[in-house]
């Protein structure tokens, strides 16, 4: 067969249309996807005269997977003499081209120096155009959180979280857990005490099947709507089979790798305490930003202290531990985020290092007994623990210990 007798090939966004005229037939070919397993889409061959022959999903470079969709061509339309297995031969080899699956591209990273820095998207829990996880238990606002955080990307208002965004762009809210009336609410209630906070549109999306089963319309719809940050919540849903499984989660990371923008997945934890993310260890590999988030409340009070521990970051060094104190007003209807550092409360303190937590609470110069007395750890180890950092971290003023400005150390 030369280039002259293959079809005509068009493109349509992400979809591959093939007009073969001494056949009469139309391929068409989308949901295009290059995994592990190989390069697999959806086929479709139409007839001028016969109409839709067959349609499916086929793994191209796959010999079983191409000899099941000729039977069912020859099942369809015996009567048509064509060489069935060429023509499925030849549409497979045109899509693999097209779609550069195999392809390997040398770069010279030589080229690349200037503009290779980490940028924030909402620094410092959403690295941009990376995969970003936040984990707890149930019941630590992990969701309320990320509404937080979307109504801030999609505002580049500071005030909903005390945090200025790194940019303002459109966001996506993929939902597996909850429903649009619960996130509706949480939304009532963070922009009340804003009344001067213009938002128009919060794109929220219910979600009902595994990733793998959405991926190819989301990228159609997140390329369409320029979305540049979508939040999945929560990976335990994603996976279209055990979360615990390698196999089944990097399926969820191809998914994730075929959609652009940042990404912010909220998962669970471990039922064992302090063992990280519920599931395959794969699920903070492919992350390039992880943060633990806990949280403390008393019985009857109208206050909750979150606070996040930076677990993982390929992209920065190990980040200080981070907190909120989130204020739930049911008489007037509104839910507040206000910074604060865990450090200060005790039950939250514990996640944190002695040294970090000694720099949290040292806001004026303190002696051994009085940092011993505030942060509960034991005089010899504050006393280890200054001792190590002095001249880097701390400094002695006659028995009295302060930090060092960030300009001094």
């Amino acid at each position: 067969m030369t280039e002259q007798d293959l079809p005509q090939e068009t493109r349509q966004g992400n979809r591959l249309i093939y007009k073969w005229e001494q056949y009469n037939l139309t391929i068409t070919v989308d949901r295009i996807i290059n995994s592990h397993r190989g390069l697999s889409a959806e086929v479709t061959f139409d007839h001028l005269h016969k109409g839709l022959l067959h349609a499916a999903d086929m793994t191209l470079m796959s010999s079983s997977s191409r000899e099941t969709y000729i039977r069912a061509l020859k099942a369809r339309v015996p009567d048509l003499p064509f060489d069935w297995p060429m023509i499925v031969v030849a549409v497979a080899i045109m899509v693999k081209r097209a779609a550069g699956a195999g392809k390997i591209e040398r770069i010279n990273l030589m080229h690349h120096l200037a503009t290779a820095q980490t940028k924030w998207c909402c620094y410092p829990y959403l690295v941009h155009n990376a995969i970003n996880v936040i984990y707890g238990p149930p019941g630590v606002l992990k969701s309320y959180l990320a509404t937080a955080i979307q109504i801030a990307i999609l505002t580049g208002d500071q005030r909903i979280l005390g945090i200025k965004p790194g940019c303002k762009h459109n966001a996506l809210y993929l939902d597996w857990e909850d429903d649009q009336e619960t996130h509706a609410e949480r939304l009532r209630r963070l922009l009340t005490p804003y009344p001067n906070i213009e938002l128009i549109d919060f794109p929220y999306t219910k979600c009902f099947l595994p990733l793998s089963k959405l991926t190819y319309e989301l990228v159609d719809f997140v390329r369409a709507a320029r979305i540049e940050l979508l939040i999945l919540d929560s990976t335990i849903y994603l996976a279209d089979g055990n979360p615990n499984d390698d196999e089944t989660v990097r399926v969820v990371k191809e998914g994730l790798d075929q959609l652009p923008g940042t990404k912010l997945l909220l998962a669970h934890d471990t039922k064992e305490k302090g063992k990280g993310i519920r599931g395959s260890l794969i699920w903070k590999a492919m992350a390039r930003n992880v943060w633990q988030i806990k949280a403390h409340s008393e019985a009857g009070q109208s206050e909750l202290h979150i606070g996040l521990y930076h677990d993982k970051g390929n992209k920065s060094r190990k980040l200080p531990s981070q907190g909120f104190k989130v204020l739930f007003d049911d008489e007037g209807d509104t839910t507040m985020f206000q910074p604060e550092q865990p450090g200060r409360i005790p039950e939250l303190a514990g996640e944190m290092s002695s040294r970090e937590h000694i720099q949290q609470i040292l806001t004026q110069p303190m002696n051994v007994d009085a940092i011993t007395e505030v942060t509960g750890i034991s005089r010899a180890t504050v006393y280890k623990t200054l001792e190590r950092g002095e001249g880097s971290i701390f400094i002695n003023f006659g028995g009295k210990w302060a930090k060092l400005a960030s300009g001094q150390r």
